[in-house]
């Protein structure tokens, strides 16, 4: 140790590097208080980040990074999945999954929690809310709700099943075997006493659809002239 100044204020550092007359080198901190005073008391002297604080900037660069990147590639996990699950719909009172599916639950929670460490760690760095939601990609309110949060979290289950869950297996088996007009898949429904509307019927399969079969769904999407269950 050279010296033990009494405070940071910039004059007090100022005055005692100008004692310095052969001080070259300023190792500081990312405060502006002895940037100012380098720039008046040594203004000879080369300026340069500690070893501390160049490591935490990186450490926190790399974690930004790195969550950026994990985002990503759990995005394409999630698309990847959503091609090949054969969804296995459930009834209201026992709830199950089929292994795939869980799989598929799973990459989005991950996806989700990547995105999460990323609004952390750019917080971290002193990024605005705003910033890091333009920057991550996500509504202000979600980075404002994860800060807020604390822990990372859970969303919480389906409570219910939808209307047309039980028809689910029907209607995939149709479009599988060459139906792929959703006007004649509702209607089939109807005679099946489906009560539900023809919106959460096309709603479902342009959700549900792998991305090259969507133009498909949405080409036969008008609205059917049947639209009430038969007396």
């Amino acid at each position: 140790m050279v010296d033990l100044l009494p405070d940071r204020e910039v004059d007090t550092s100022a005055a005692w590097m100008r004692q310095q007359p052969d001080l070259m080198l300023v190792s500081r901190d990312r405060g502006k208080t002895y940037a100012s005073a380098a720039r008046e008391g040594a203004p000879q002297a080369i300026e340069c980040a500690d070893r501390f604080h160049l490591l935490k900037n990186l450490g926190e660069a790399l974690e930004g990074l790195l969550a950026h990147h994990l985002a990503a590639h759990r995005k394409r996990q999630t698309q990847a999945m959503l091609h090949e699950v054969t969804p296995v719909w459930q009834s209201k009172r026992t709830p199950r999954y089929s292994p795939k599916l869980q799989q598929l639950q799973q990459a989005r929670r991950e996806e989700r929690m990547a995105l999460y460490d990323q609004v952390l760690a750019l917080r971290k760095q002193g990024m605005s809310q705003q910033a890091i939601a333009e920057r991550v990609g996500v509504g202000h309110s979600t980075v404002s709700n994860w800060l807020a949060a604390g822990p990372f979290p859970e969303r919480k289950p389906r409570e219910q099943a939808s209307r047309l869950d039980p028809y689910l297996p029907y209607i995939f088996e149709r479009w599988e075997s060459g139906c792929h007009n959703m006007a004649r898949l509702f209607r089939e429904l109807i005679a099946q006493d489906y009560k539900g509307s023809y919106e959460s019927v096309r709603g479902t399969l342009l959700r549900l659809l792998p991305e090259e079969r969507k133009t498909q769904a949405s080409s036969s999407s008008k609205t059917p002239a049947l639209v009430t269950s038969p007396p």
